[in-house]
């Protein structure tokens, strides 16, 4: 692995721990300290760490500066088709191991956060900011 790489791998886990975190105190609090039912909050809580997460791994991961309008719109499509993947996959599985399997939301939450860096990382790494 090039040091480009590495430094690559390195950043995307920090930023996507920053992600994470965003996603799940933002989660906490909804589910918490309000009357949102999980799906919404998880909902909710996933839109605000994608829009961290765009900014983050477009800037300090990838380094990806587009020049052009068509490029940057392309980009943004790209990116929020597959979060939007993402966001059914964390909802989806953070709401099945609540409600079959009898998990903890908290706790459902950060595994299917697991699920989501991977899946994430591959998407932007290959397709994305490629």
């Amino acid at each position: 692995m090039s040091n480009n790489n590495k430094k690559e791998a390195f950043l995307y886990l920090v930023m996507g721990g920053l992600t994470t975190l965003v996603n799940i105190v933002a989660f906490y609090f909804l589910d918490e300290y309000t009357t949102i039912e999980l799906a919404v909050s998880a909902t909710i809580a996933n839109i605000l760490a994608i829009i961290f997460a765009y900014f983050s791994n477009k800037l300090w991961v990838f380094e990806r500066i587009e020049k052009d309008t068509k490029g940057t719109v392309k980009e943004i499509f790209l990116f929020l088709g597959f979060r939007g993947v993402s966001l059914g996959i964390d909802v989806g599985l953070t709401v099945l191991m609540v409600s079959v399997f009898g998990i903890m939301a908290l706790i459902a939450k950060i595994i299917a956060n697991v699920v989501v860096v991977i899946v994430n990382y591959a998407a932007s790494k290959w397709l994305i900011f490629k």
